[in-house]
């Protein structure tokens, strides 16, 4: 397993070792669709944990200067589920942040956007995919990949500059990006695409103020960066690991609310604020990682 990497300005290729491999020793882009079935049939084989699905929430309950619950509908109606955390892992746009009211704790604009699309029977640089390839053209990334399934995503991040050309017609746009990058561009002409063009528009990269009382939040309700670094998966499984640790800690007696989740709350900003910051500063114009 390895990494191409494609600098389209001067023409150079390197092949280095896969970023963070663990110890498998490789990387793989996993479909979201695969990745949570996992995890939902991870949650539901543990005991003495429900599993809601076709469940939204209304709303949390408030007693005794803190939450205390949450109100959901579903299939069964109406249901007010006591919890003496409710954990808001619900993304962006998340609507336990909205109700808590966290504060930003740091905010910067938008500075790019990203589209991709995954494709089945897109080949390796060398024959059978063995890595994920990064091509750098002129403030712009494009991104392959390689899933399970025999699928690959690929993507482009580009800056805001282009997203107006884009916006109006995106597959036209998105396929003549990827013919821009061409040690790639032939290889995805002759691959089958597979459903439809996906994207994220422009939208702020922020850092919350992870937990209050009888609340806290992690993954992307927590902190949220554009994905051209693609830190947001490793940030929400690294911070759903310190927030568990500081739960356990509290509610088995050894710390007070307070002294874990503050201690959450640090472990979140040692492990991401640097990777936050790199996005935003470098994310303006891609350029700058030529140095």
């Amino acid at each position: 397993m390895c990494q191409h990497e494609y600098d389209t300005l001067s023409g150079t290729t390197e092949v280095v070792p896969p970023e963070y491999p663990g110890e498998l020793g490789f990387n793989l882009s996993v479909r979201r669709e695969p990745l949570d079935a996992l995890l939902v049939e991870r949650a539901r084989s543990v005991a003495k944990v429900t599993v809601s699905e076709r469940t939204n929430l209304l709303d949390l309950v408030w007693g005794d200067g803190r939450f205390t619950g949450a109100r959901l509908s579903g299939p069964r109606g109406l249901i007010d589920v006591g919890a003496r955390v409710v954990v808001g892992a619900d993304g962006y746009a998340s609507k336990v942040t909205s109700l808590v009211g966290a504060a930003d704790q740091e905010r910067a604009d938008p500075s790019r956007v990203t589209y991709y699309r995954y494709v089945r029977g897109m080949l390796g640089p060398r024959g059978e995919p063995d890595g994920p390839e990064f091509s750098l053209g002129d403030d712009e990334m494009l991104y392959a990949f390689p899933s399970d399934a025999d699928m690959t995503c690929v993507a482009v991040s580009l800056p805001l500059s282009a997203y107006a050309a884009m916006r109006p017609h995106p597959d036209a746009g998105f396929r003549a990006s990827v013919a821009s990058h061409p040690r790639v561009a032939r290889r995805f002409a002759e691959a089958t695409e597979v459903g439809r063009l996906s994207g994220c528009g422009p939208r702020p990269s922020v850092v919350r103020q992870p937990w209050g009382p009888g609340w806290a939040l992690v993954g992307d309700a927590s902190i949220h960066q554009d994905p051209w670094t693609g830190l947001g998966m490793d940030n929400a499984s690294m911070h759903a690991t310190f927030l568990a640790d500081a739960l356990v800690a509290w509610l088995d007696g050894r710390e007070g609310e307070s002294e874990a989740l503050s201690r959450y709350h640090e472990r979140r900003d040692a492990h991401a604020l640097d990777g936050f910051h790199e996005t935003v500063e470098i994310g303006r114009n891609l350029n700058a990682m030529r140095g």
